[in-house]
């Protein structure tokens, strides 16, 4: 898995991800150009694509530098990268009739750090996908962002002109 791969976004090139054991963890350290709005980098490895984290403003573009356990690459499912892209709340097609104002977005977490760190969180939305249930949590500047255990693990999405951060559930747990 360790090397350098191109990052595709909008089917160009877009930067170079470098991927590097450093002790016991795996190191993915991303430089990108700069593009608004709140992207993610993800490795795609057999045909699945595997969130890596959120890209943030940092030297001439965007930048990534997250380091992961042999145990959590697995729990992942990520042996192999196939290539690096960036995915964009226009990825994550947010259907805005879809979601509803939700008063206590813990209950929906079997997890009690999730819940508690959820806790007075306001402005999430909730929407139902069968078994799958969907809460946007919102981002704001100058604001801490409720549920910051699992930001990383976060869809971007554009509700209503907001930008949020979109968690999948199921039975408790945060769901692909």
């Amino acid at each position: 898995m360790n090397g350098i791969y191109n990052i595709e976004y909008g089917g160009k090139q877009a930067g170079k991800l470098k991927v590097y054991g450093e002790g016991i963890k795996t190191v993915f350290s991303a430089e990108t150009e700069f593009f608004p709005g709140i992207l993610r980098l993800a490795a795609v490895s057999n045909g699945r694509v595997v969130p890596i984290g959120v890209l943030s403003p940092g030297g001439k573009g965007l930048c990534l530098k997250k380091s992961f356990s042999r145990n959590t690459l697995d729990e992942f499912g990520l042996r192999d990268i196939d290539k690096a892209i960036i995915l964009s709340g226009e990825d994550e097609k947010a259907k805005e009739s879809a979601w509803s104002e939700l008063k206590e977005p813990g209950e929906y977490f079997a997890d009690p750090d999730l819940k508690s760190s959820c806790k007075g969180a306001r402005g999430v939305l909730v929407s139902n996908e069968g078994e799958l249930t969907r809460l946007a949590f919102p981002l704001r500047k100058g604001s801490p962002f409720a549920l910051m255990p699992a930001f990383c693990l976060g869809n971007p999405a554009v509700i209503e002109g907001n930008e949020y951060l979109i968690f999948k559930i199921k039975n408790g747990s945060l769901s692909e």
